[in-house]
């Protein structure tokens, strides 16, 4: 589950990047693919910041594009996701065996 929701965090950057129609419900969607999966772990931490990002995309559903100011503000969730992410990997490093590559830090 942490590469798949890494991986879908980056496409959601993309979605971004590419000013493709609808792509706050294809983040949405992402989104709440990453809350599911770490819920079932019970993963709280992360799983409750996917809810509240997941909550904020919703009042935004209506939108087909993204305008520059919600962009940023989407981004910004989208990279605290995955430091909330990251750490969950760093602190657990050692007591759970990860695969090598997880992170996306440089």
């Amino acid at each position: 589950i942490i590469n798949e929701s890494l991986g879908m965090l980056k496409e959601a950057t993309e979605f971004l990047q590419m000013d493709k129609d609808y792509a706050i419900k294809d983040i949405q969607r992402y989104v709440h693919t990453i809350k599911g999966s770490f819920a079932y772990f019970y993963v709280d931490e992360i799983t409750t910041q996917a809810h509240n990002f997941e909550m904020f995309l919703e009042s935004y559903f209506h939108e087909r594009q993204c305008p520059p100011e919600l962009k940023a503000e989407i981004q910004d969730k989208i990279m605290s996701l995955q430091i909330f992410i990251e750490c969950f990997i760093d602190h657990y490093d050692g007591i759970i065996q990860f695969k090598s590559g997880l992170s996306t830090k440089s």
